[in-house]
């Protein structure tokens, strides 16, 4: 599952227009809270600004496929 948080991430970024990930450094907070959740999907395409924070979770323990999940970085 992909899950986002009720954060914006820090917008830092170098001068080509790259995000500064040296110096991204996130502490879980007791204010953060899970604002919503997509389940997994085969085909499935999910595009979003990488400044909301999010991570993906495991897959369930009686999965046995393989799961591939892809990342690009996309500059307007």
């Amino acid at each position: 599952m992909l899950h986002f948080l009720n954060k914006q991430g820090p917008d830092n970024y170098t001068e080509d227009g790259w995000p500064d990930t040296k110096e991204v450094s996130y502490q879980w907070e007791e204010t953060d809270e899970i604002q919503h959740t997509i389940t997994y999907k085969p085909n499935r395409a999910v595009l979003f600004p990488g400044t909301i924070l999010h991570y993906g979770g495991s897959v369930h323990r009686y999965f046995s496929g393989l799961r591939v999940s892809l990342a690009y970085k996309l500059l307007t």
